[in-house]
C-alpha cells in the first residue's frame, strides 16, 4: 500500500510530508496536466476516523470554487490500496516560507496577503465551510502576488463541532473551549497571521497553557505595528467573536478603507509588486534547487512548484468542479476550452471558422442557426472573467462583457434569447472585495450588452435564466449573505424591472430555470434535508401566482442535485442532474427525470456509467428532446467520451456523437433541427447540427 499511486498519473517529485501523509507533484499521463496529489498516510488509511476526515476534506473542497482557494480536481479511494486528493498545483510558495526566509513584509504587501486570504475565506464561508486551521503554512503566494488558501484537513461545516485541530499560535479563544466552529474563528486566525506578516513573530508565544491563557485574556501587542493598522488588528482579534467583523467580506471593506487612507490609493499595486518580488525570489531558489521546497509545520504540507510549470499549462476541456456539490457551489455544467482558430463543416458543406477564444463555455441559447449565443468565462484555465461569444451562421465572435473591470472576477452561467434583439445573460462579478459573488444580469438589445440592476441582497450568484418574450423572463441562483449557507434567489422581469419572488420554504439553492409562458415555469436545484442529514433533488413550479415545490425522485443513500430543467409545454418537462454517495466517494451517477403532466418520474439513462454527467438539456412541445454530456477521465475529471441522447417518444437512445465531440450545450430548433456546442480538442470550439438523421 505504501507504493500506491493514483491511476493515470506519473509522479514527478515530493513537495512535502508530515504525520498525515505526503504531497507530490504529478502529471496526467494522457493530457500532460500537472497537479498536486495529497496522499493519506498508509497508517492512517486503516483508521476509520482519519479516513472519514480525509473524505470530508475532499467533500468540503468540492463545494468551493474561488480564485483564492486551491481547487479540487478529484478524490480517489481504492479499497486496500489508499486514498488521495488530486488538486491544483500552485506556482508559488507558502507564506510560512516567505516569513521565515525573508522576514517581515511591508505594510502594503502584508495587507494584500490578508485581503486575498479574506476573499478566499469569504468564498469558503459563503459555502457554509469554516477552514479551522488558518496559518502561514496554509496560505500560498504565487509569482504574481496572488494568494490562495489550502489544506482543509480540519475544516467543518459552520456551526458544527470542530474536530481536534488548529494551530495554537493562531487559535481564537473560543476554539480552545471546543465551541462549534464559526467564521469568526477564521477571521481571528487570519488577523493573527497578518500580525506575523508585519512583525515576523506571532502575537503570542509560549507553551500550550501560556498560549491558551494569552489568547483568552492578554491584550494583543498592537503597538508593534504601524499605528493605522492597530484598530484593524484589534477588531479582527477581539476576544468576543461578536466584536469581530461580521464576515470576511466586511473585514476586507475595512482593510481597503484603512489601506487607502494610510498608504494612498495605489497601495494595492505597490503591495503586489513587492509581494510578487518576494515570491519570485524564493521561486528562483526553487528553480535551482535539486528538489522541491518542503513546508514545515504541524503535519501539513504546502504545495510549491517552479515558475516554468505555470508556463506549461495545458488547455483541457474541463467542468467546474464545484458544480452542485455544496451550499456554495453552482451548477455551471461544463466549460469548454477554446484557444485556437479551427474549422468544421456544417450540413451542406458550409464551412464554419471559429474565432480565437481563450475561454470556457458554460451555457448556450439560439433563436436560429444564425443567431447563437454562448457564454462562460475566460481564460480557459483561470476561468474568472465573464465571456460572451456569438455565432452568426458563419463565424464566432467574442463581444465585450459589461459590468466588470479589468481587475474583476466574474463568469456567466446562463443565457437565453427570444429574438435577435432580446437576450439575457446572468452570472456573477466581483471587484475582489465582495467575496466574488455580486449578482450580474446583462441584456442584449440587438446592438450591445448592458448591465441591468439586480434587486435584493448584493451578494449572490445567478446560475440560470429563461425568457418567453421581451416582457417575461426569470433568473435563479442563490444568495450568499448568510455565513452558514445559502438562500435561494428567484427574480422576475416584467418588461421594465427585475423583482424578487419568494421561494418555497426548504429551498437551499437553484441552478436552472425554464419558462413556457407567463403562467408556467420550472426551476431546479437542491434542498438540504435535516431529517436525512443530506441533500435532495429540488424542483419548483410556477403557476402564474406562486412557486411551489413538486416532489421529485430522490436517491436513497445518496445526495441528489438537479442541474438542468427544460419545459417543452405545460404537460411535458425534463430534468437532469446527478447523485453522489454519502460515503464520500466522488463517483457521480447521472439522473434523468420526466414530468408527464402529473408527476416527476426517473427515466433510465442508456449506456451511462459512473462519472457520466449531463451538460445540456433541451426539448420541444412536439416531443423532441436531447441531452448531452460526457464520461469523465478519473481521477482528473476531464471529459473522455461524449454522450448524446435522443428521446424517441418512449425511451432515451444513444446517438453517435460527431467525431471528436466531447461536451457542451444543446438547443432544439425543431424536430429535425438542433444545435450543439462542444469541443473537438483542447484547442477549438465548434457548433454541430442535427439534420434529422445525423450530427454533422
Amino acid at each position: 500500500m505504501a507504493g500506491w499511486i493514483v491511476p493515470g498519473f506519473a509522479e514527478e517529485r515530493e513537495l512535502g510530508s508530515g504525520a498525515s501523509g505526503r504531497v507530490v507533484a504529478a502529471v496526467h499521463v494522457v493530457n500532460g496536466t500537472r497537479v498536486a496529489i495529497k496522499y493519506l498516510s498508509p497508517r492512517l488509511f486503516g483508521d476509520p476516523g482519519f479516513l472519514a476526515r480525509f473524505r470530508r476534506e475532499a467533500q468540503l473542497l468540492r463545494s468551493l470554487a474561488d480564485p483564492h482557494v486551491v481547487r479540487l480536481f478529484d478524490y480517489v479511494e481504492v479499497p486496500d490500496q489508499g486514498a488521495a486528493i488530486v488538486m491544483e498545483l500552485v506556482d508559488g510558495v507558502s507564506l510560512h516560507e516567505m516569513i521565515t526566509g525573508q522576514g517581515p513584509a511591508g505594510a502594503e504587501s502584508a495587507l494584500l496577503v490578508l485581503k486575498g486570504s479574506l476573499l478566499g475565506l469569504a468564498a469558503t464561508h459563503a459555502a457554509g465551510v469554516v477552514h479551522g486551521d488558518y496559518k502561514p503554512e496554509n496560505v500560498l503566494v504565487d509569482g504574481q502576488g496572488e494568494s490562495k488558501l489550502t489544506d482543509f484537513g480540519v475544516a467543518v461545516r459552520a456551526g458544527h463541532d470542530a474536530p481536534a485541530g488548529g494551530t495554537p499560535h493562531y487559535m481564537a479563544p473560543e476554539q480552545w473551549n471546543g465551541t462549534p466552529a464559526t467564521p469568526a474563528g477564521d477571521i481571528y486566525a487570519a488577523t493573527a497571521v497578518f500580525f506575523e506578516c508585519l512583525t515576523g513573530v506571532t502575537p503570542f508565544s509560549g507553551g500550550m497553557a501560556q498560549l491558551a491563557a494569552q489568547h483568552a485574556a492578554a491584550a494583543v501587542p498592537v503597538d508593534r505595528v504601524d499605528e493605522p493598522l492597530r484598530e484593524l488588528i484589534a477588531r479582527g482579534m477581539a476576544k468576543d467573536p461578536a466584536a469581530r467583523p461580521a464576515s470576511a467580506a466586511e473585514l476586507v471593506t475595512e482593510l481597503e478603507a484603512t489601506a487607502a487612507a494610510a498608504y494612498g490609493p495605489d497601495w494595492e499595486s505597490h503591495g503586489r509588486v513587492q509581494l510578487a518580488a518576494r515570491a519570485a525570489a524564493l521561486l528562483l531558489l526553487l528553480v535551482h534547487a535539486p528538489g522541491a521546497a518542503v513546508a514545515s509545520g504541524t503535519g501539513t504540507t504546502s504545495v510549491t512548484t517552479t515558475l516554468s510549470h505555470a508556463r506549461r499549462a495545458v488547455n483541457v476541456t474541463r467542468r467546474v468542479l464545484s458544480a452542485g456539490h455544496g451550499a456554495g457551489g453552482a451548477a455551471v455544467g461544463v466549460v469548454v476550452a477554446a484557444a485556437v482558430a479551427a474549422a468544421v463543416v456544417l450540413p451542406g458543406g458550409k464551412p464554419m471558422t471559429t474565432a480565437t477564444i481563450n475561454g470556457s463555455i458554460g451555457a448556450v441559447a439560439a433563436t436560429s442557426g444564425s443567431d447563437v449565443w454562448a457564454v462562460g468565462c475566460a481564460p480557459s484555465l483561470a476561468c474568472n472573467k465573464a465571456l460572451i461569444t456569438h455565432f452568426n451562421g458563419t463565424t464566432w465572435a467574442q463581444l465585450p462583457s459589461p459590468g466588470s473591470g479589468p481587475t474583476d472576477f466574474g463568469a456567466l452561467w446562463g443565457v437565453t434569447a427570444t429574438s435577435a434583439s432580446n437576450a439575457w445573460a446572468t452570472g456573477w462579478t466581483s471587484d475582489r472585495a465582495g467575496g466574488n459573488n455580486a449578482k450580474l444580469i446583462l441584456h442584449w438589445d440587438g446592438t450591445a450588452w448592458t448591465r441591468v440592476p439586480s434587486p435584493g441582497p448584493a451578494r449572490g450568484r445567478l446560475t440560470g435564466v429563461a425568457a418567453t418574450s421581451a416582457g417575461n423572463a426569470w433568473t435563479v441562483g442563490y444568495n450568499t449573505e448568510a455565513n452558514n449557507g445559502t438562500s435561494p434567489v428567484i427574480l422576475h422581469w416584467d418588461g421594465a424591472n427585475w423583482a424578487q419572488v419568494p421561494a418555497p420554504a426548504g429551498t437551499s439553492g437553484l441552478f436552472s430555470v425554464s419558462a413556457v409562458s407567463a403562467r408556467s415555469a420550472w426551476a431546479a436545484g437542491w434542498a438540504d434535508d435535516p431529517s436525512r442529514g443530506t441533500r435532495t433533488t429540488l424542483i419548483l413550479r410556477w403557476d402564474g401566482t406562486a412557486w411551489a415545490r413538486v416532489p421529485s425522485p430522490t436517491p436513497g443513500n445518496e445526495q441528489g442535485y438537479v442541474n438542468y430543467v427544460t419545459a417543452a409545454s405545460d404537460g411535458t418537462a425534463w430534468a437532469a442532474g446527478y447523485a453522489i454517495p454519502n460515503s464520500g466517494s466522488s463517483a457521480e451517477r447521472p439522473l434523468l427525470m420526466r414530468w408527464d403532466g402529473s408527476t416527476w418520474q426517473a427515466v433510465p439513462v442508456p449506456g451511462a456509467a459512473a462519472n457520466t454527467t449531463f451538460y445540456g438539456l433541451a426539448a420541444t412541445p412536439a416531443g423532441t428532446a436531447w441531452a448531452v454530456g460526457c464520461t469523465t477521465i478519473k481521477p482528473l475529471g476531464s471529459c473522455h467520451n461524449g454522450l448524446v441522447l435522443q428521446w424517441n417518444g418512449t425511451s432515451w437512445a444513444r446517438v453517435e456523437a460527431p467525431a471528436g465531440f466531447k461536451v457542451g450545450g444543446v438547443v432544439v430548433l425543431s424536430a429535425t433541427d438542433a444545435l450543439a456546442v462542444g469541443s473537438g480538442d483542447p484547442s477549438r470550439i465548434f457548433l454541430t447540427r442535427w439534420n434529422g438523421e445525423t450530427w454533422k
